[in-house]
């Protein structure tokens, strides 16, 4: 019992991680290759996964790692069992290790767990069960990563040795050259970290200036590929004519979407934290105009994460106005005020409430998540998937603000029963979901077989997996690309039709 009680972060730390781990095995193992699995599965096969990278360098993307990573996962399904669960349990233990500071550990790992569970439905099957989309995790993995390893030389007392320096430019590299807006925020890390060790670590500001170059190398190396260049070219003739105000005006409503709208959980566990961070600093103080105004705008947003749901329930029109930007000009007006606002009360609040190190900290995860959906804003694709950063970010800085706070016991025990209850529901839910595509892709594998063997049909009817369980399972008629791969990755007769029905 005396060892449990010592040893009792490192347990809970420890059964966060395996949960998360063992989650994933079995959803990971569940979920077949979809979409682009399957053409870079039969590249795989047939080709050198390196040469092939290489190539993709020069005529399709300059995500070198990222297409690598395509070609050598994508063949073997066991890998991608084993490597996807990894990651999860890895940026968990990651995001843990980086904010936790001996308060609140079991509220900030319920939270973050809520958070992995709860994030929007399209961000999680384009990147949690996605082969492909798991290009996106590696490099949000590897950036934990390096700011673990490099946090506690930057504000402790830790000395850099040579080993971390040399994993440190290798992170750098490898980040890099796996996703542009991963690349982007890693270099607005190492400029800030330059910065800070300017005028507080000299000692260590020639080797964060290196691993700036690395950084700036990397962006330089991805970003004029001469495969991007091409197919942003060929694909984007009209985006590229575009002014820079054009690029951003097509892009604002997405966004919102993406950064706000669509992530109400993310948003609801922020604007509490906040307001908990709030309440927790003015135990003893009198509450001024501006507290007083961070505390209506945290209530603000908590409220507008139920708009969505309520308008869904009442069909009330007014309610439109809180979050539809898409089809409402007042809600485009509104959200966009709001939420401009509300950055710079979270800044605020940090800045009034927290220490000169801890206001530093919490700043760098607020601007590395904003800049990380604000890049896009210049891309001619702003996916879901592209939001894993900002999303991941924000986790980590309400991880941190849990850290930095005091909570009532009593609420800590009713934030765990409440959120542990919700991630047992989520991941249940999750659970059910898994459990149809699984059964829906052995009857897909049995009717498959009775094709390859029957070479002489003309057409090979599949039935479509339900819809939002997982991300590409189906092509539509005119991909002509996906047909022709899921064909060789299922060796079908090049010739027959494919007709995937609706059951």
């Amino acid at each position: 019992m005396k060892w449990i009680k010592d040893h009792k972060s490192e347990l809970m730390i420890t059964g966060a991680v395996l949960f998360v781990f063992f989650f994933f095995s079995l959803i990971t193992k569940m979920t077949p290759l979809a979409g682009d699995d399957w053409g870079y599965a039969v590249q795989g096969m047939n080709e050198n996964p390196f040469a092939k990278a290489w190539e993709f360098y020069f005529t399709w993307s300059g995500r070198f790692f990222s297409e690598l990573w395509g070609f050598i996962v994508a063949p073997r399904k066991w890998l991608w069992n084993i490597l996807n669960p990894l990651l999860f349990a890895a940026i968990i233990y990651f995001i843990i290790k980086l904010t936790y500071k001996k308060n609140n550990l079991l509220v900030l790992i319920i939270l973050v767990l809520s958070l992995l569970f709860s994030v929007d439905n399209t961000l999680r099957i384009e990147t949690y069960t996605w082969i492909m989309g798991t290009t996106y995790v590696v490099p949000l993995a590897l950036l934990l990563l390096y700011l673990v390893l490099i946090k506690p030389i930057i504000l402790e007392d830790k000395k850099m040795s040579n080993f971390v320096f040399v994993v440190s430019i290798a992170l750098n590299l490898y980040i890099g050259l796996c996703m542009e807006n991963a690349t982007v925020i890693l270099l607005l890390g190492n400029i800030l970290i330059s910065i800070y060790c300017w005028f507080n670590k000299k000692e260590y500001f020639k080797k964060f200036l290196i691993l700036l170059g690395v950084s700036l190398l990397s962006l330089i190396l991805i970003r004029l590929s001469p495969g991007a260049t091409f197919r942003l070219a060929r694909d984007n003739q009209a985006w590229v004519q575009m002014s820079l105000f054009a690029q951003i005006g097509s892009n604002w409503v997405t966004f919102l979407q993406r950064t706000f709208i669509y992530n109400r959980y993310m948003m609801m566990i922020l604007s509490m934290t906040m307001i908990m961070g709030l309440l927790s600093f003015n135990q003893s103080k009198k509450w001024s105009i501006s507290t007083m105004i961070m505390l209506i705008m945290h209530s603000i947003c908590f409220v507008l994460t139920f708009m969505p749901t309520l308008y869904e329930k009442t069909n009330i029109a007014a309610l439109l106005v809180f979050y539809d930007v898409q089809y409402t000009q007042s809600a485009l007006i509104f959200c966009s005020l709001f939420y401009l606002v509300y950055i710079g009360i979270l800044f605020w609040q940090m800045f009034v409430t927290l220490d000169i190190k801890e206001r530093l900290e919490g700043s760098f995860y607020l601007m590395i998540a904003g800049t990380a959906n604000i890049v896009m804003l210049i891309s001619p694709i702003f996916g879901a998937r592209s939001s894993l950063y900002t999303v991941f970010f924000i986790i980590v800085l309400i991880a941190f603000m849990i850290s930095n706070i005091h909570i009532n016991k009593y609420i800590q025990i009713g934030l765990v029963v409440l959120f542990a209850a919700f991630i047992v529901l989520k991941c249940k839910g999750l659970f059910e979901q898994y459990k149809v595509v699984q059964a829906v892709q052995i009857e897909r594998e049995s009717i498959i077989e009775y094709y390859r063997v029957n070479q002489d049909e003309k057409e090979a009817w599949i039935p479509r997996m339900p819809e939002g369980f997982i991300h590409s399972a189906d092509i539509e008629e005119g991909d002509d690309y996906h047909m022709e791969v899921f064909k060789q990755y299922y060796g079908l007769n090049p010739n027959v039709k494919l007709v995937f029905f609706k059951k």
